[in-house]
């Protein structure tokens, strides 16, 4: 017994068998209009196709004389009785007026009609469906949809296929839903990815600075006062000055030598002498002689030296150091002993000021002879010590970076001035006699200064992104899907020589391709990108997934 869905009320019902819709016609809750669709069939037609809803049929055979109701019954088939009811081809009166042959001819006609009215629906149905979901797919997935296609295009079906009007709607609705997203996913804009910060501030964290080398010195220096000097003597300076700035202060056997070149220049450099300037220098020397009250040998001593003459200079030198050297063994007068020493020193200075104002030859044989030794020791010292030096301008300026902060005290052991005469060298300690200087300060160096001078090298180089996403859509029972990628970011892995850990820096796919592994990035390159803690990527759109 076949089976047959209707369509009621929008809605689909069933399937039922024959016998309950003959029930339901018989009961006057079905109508010759309502849809139905036998099993097997995708068509939707109306119910009088199917069943018959009052007598259509005209016998033109009367009864046979003598022929009774039940012989004629039995002549029609149950089942024959049964498709002569639901096809409408008799009714519960005219039913028994048929004979066997009769009734199959009749059900056979009729359902021949039948099949072909079935035939025409479904290939009209299914051509019209088809050709809607084509169309609607094609230009939903190709144009925005400003009108409702494929209902336009449904509107061709038979009024009476409701059922295949409400599916061409609910398709074109899928389809140009399907549109949106398509578009939507088209225009997303992935954003940059999220958590990066500033390299700057992260790398200048990372700088370490020696305090030894964080300042600029700033001063001011003219040698005028040598060059004056020397220029009396028909002997000018050699060059260009230095000044250099040590990286400590000067030991106390540097500072000795430094002290005694200046003393040495002095002398060379001093005027020549009359007796009564000579007399003036002897004065002031005794003056100078240390004395132990109550020792007789500093009285014989005080009583001998104001004999002194100047012919006997250098014998009176040496009868101090002996003094000294006597003072020295006796605990009681040691102290007495290194100011004879001192003293000793002067008289010789004065010997040679008298012996150079007599022998000028003996001005330039002073100044070689301590130029090749305690001179040479100095000279080798300043090379060896690795300090700061810079040219002094012609206006007496000079500026020093990466140096110690200075201030005039420290200055006077840790700044040298240096020039030269006949060739040799001459080391000025700041605050000299030989020169002006004034304007000397100090300046914290910026921290920029030490930040372009590191040096990080490209340690690896990763890249993030690049994956498959998909947004999905049923249309017309079929999952369709829209696919974008995600973009891909490029990264820098940077460090210092000997540094324990990384850098890694977002920056675009050109600069990425210039540097190698090994290879040196300049600061300015990574002081404008941004550093994250591992290579990310854009944060997924909502209506994007990813592909499995």
């Amino acid at each position: 017994m076949r089976q047959f869905s209707l369509f009621i009320n929008d809605q689909v019902r069933g399937p039922h068998a024959e016998a309950e819709i003959v029930e339901m016609i018989a009961r006057g809750e079905l109508t010759p209009q309502t849809l139905c669709a036998p099993d097997g069939s995708t068509e939707w037609e109306p119910l009088s196709s199917h069943f018959s809803f009052g007598s259509k049929l005209k016998v033109s055979r009367a009864k046979q004389e003598g022929e009774s109701a039940a012989e004629t019954r039995a002549d029609v088939a149950i089942d024959q009785r049964r498709k002569l009811l639901v096809y409408g081809l008799a009714d519960s009166v005219s039913i028994d007026q048929f004979e066997r042959g009769q009734a199959q001819q009749m059900i056979d006609a009729h359902e021949r009609k039948l099949r072909a009215r079935i035939a025409r629906h479904r290939w009209a149905g299914v051509g019209g469906l088809a050709g809607g979901v084509l169309l609607g797919l094609y230009l939903g997935l190709r144009t925005p949809l400003d009108v409702p296609i494929v209902a336009a295009a449904a509107t061709a079906l038979k009024p009476e296929d409701k059922p295949a009007l409400v599916q061409a709607r609910n398709l074109d609705r899928e389809v140009a839903q399907f549109a949106k997203l398509k578009a939507q996913v088209e225009a997303i804009s992935f954003s940059k990815p999220a958590g990066g910060m500033l390299a700057g501030p992260v790398l200048t964290a990372r700088l370490k600075t020696d305090p030894a080398r964080a300042f600029r010195v700033i001063g001011h220096a003219s040698l005028a006062p040598l060059s004056e000097r020397v220029g009396k003597w028909r002997i000018s300076l050699d060059g260009s000055a230095r000044v250099i700035v040590l990286p400590s202060a000067m030991s106390p056997a540097i500072a000795e030598k430094v002290a005694a070149q200046s003393a040495v220049l002095e002398t060379v450099l001093s005027p020549m002498l009359d007796d009564a300037r000579f007399e003036e220098y002897r004065e002031e020397l005794l003056r100078g002689l240390p004395e132990l009250a109550g020792n007789s040998d500093s009285d014989k001593l005080r009583n001998d030296l104001k004999k002194l003459k100047v012919s006997e200079l250098a014998t009176a030198a040496a009868r101090v150091d002996f003094r000294a050297a006597q003072a020295a063994a006796n605990p009681a007068t040691r102290g007495w002993s290194v100011a004879l020493k001192q003293f000793a020193d002067k008289i010789r200075e004065l010997h040679a000021r008298v012996r150079i104002n007599v022998d000028p030859e003996a001005r330039r044989k002073m100044w070689s002879d301590f130029n090749a030794g305690p001179g040479a020791e100095l000279a080798a010292w300043a090379l060896a010590i690795g300090g700061k030096e810079v040219i002094l301008g012609s206006d007496g300026m000079f500026r020093l970076e990466e140096v110690a902060k200075l201030d005039e005290a420290a200055a006077i052991r840790q700044v040298l001035v240096v020039t030269r005469i006949n060739g040799d060298p001459v080391h000025l300690p700041w605050g000299s006699p030989f020169m002006i200087h004034r304007e000397l300060r100090s300046e914290p160096l910026p921290v920029d200064h030490f930040l372009l001078r590191e040096r990080y090298k490209v340690v690896d180089k990763p890249v993030a992104g690049d994956r498959r996403l998909a947004a999905k859509l049923r249309v017309g029972g079929k999952e369709l899907v829209v696919e974008r990628r995600s973009p891909r970011w490029y990264y820098l892995s940077v460090a210092r020589e000997k540094d324990p850990d990384t850098v890694l820096l977002l920056v675009d796919e050109q600069t990425q391709a210039r540097y190698k592994v090994g290879q040196e990035v300049p600061m300015s390159v990574l002081l404008k990108s941004e550093m994250f803690m591992r290579p990310a990527e854009s944060a997924l759109p909502p209506v994007l997934s990813p592909v499995q």
